[in-house]
């Protein structure tokens, strides 16, 4: 055996230095290519691909997003019961959050002062309790 070999400990955490990965080398050949894209992007993409449809006899282009709901709505309309159900649901969640958005407001000058004073006291009078909690006798 060489000389190298010899003075190396193979065991946890240290394989053989032939087996190693050599510098630059990925330990995931067969991983995911540069350049592919994610499920979300996909996903993106394919909801906001312009789509033709028929509107009162003319062709026009929208988003899939946009053509999957307009049938969402016409399911609806004609009575399909899980089709108005879905479109409700979606209806309540958009006006929740609409709501939610039109009560939000942007914090004053002094409010976010004082809150910012508060949370300073927050992480300084952490360490403090813990001190004092540790020199008074239980």
């Amino acid at each position: 055996m060489s000389g190298a070999k010899e003075d190396y400990a193979v065991g946890k955490g240290k394989p053989p230095k032939d087996t190693r990965f050599k510098p630059g080398q990925s330990g995931n050949l067969k991983g995911r290519p540069k350049g592919r894209k994610n499920f979300t992007t996909e996903l993106d993409e394919v909801l906001t691909a312009p789509v033709p449809i028929m509107e009162n006899g003319r062709s026009r282009k929208v988003t899939s997003r946009m053509a999957a709901l307009m049938r969402l709505r016409k399911k609806a309309l004609e009575g399909d019961g899980r089709a108005m159900d879905k479109f409700l649901e979606l209806s309540i969640q958009h006006a929740t959050e609409q709501e939610v958005a039109s009560t939000e407001r942007k914090l004053s000058a002094s409010e976010d002062d004082i809150l910012q004073r508060y949370v300073d006291g927050l992480i300084g009078g952490s360490a403090d309790n813990e001190e004092d909690s540790n020199d008074s006798p239980s």
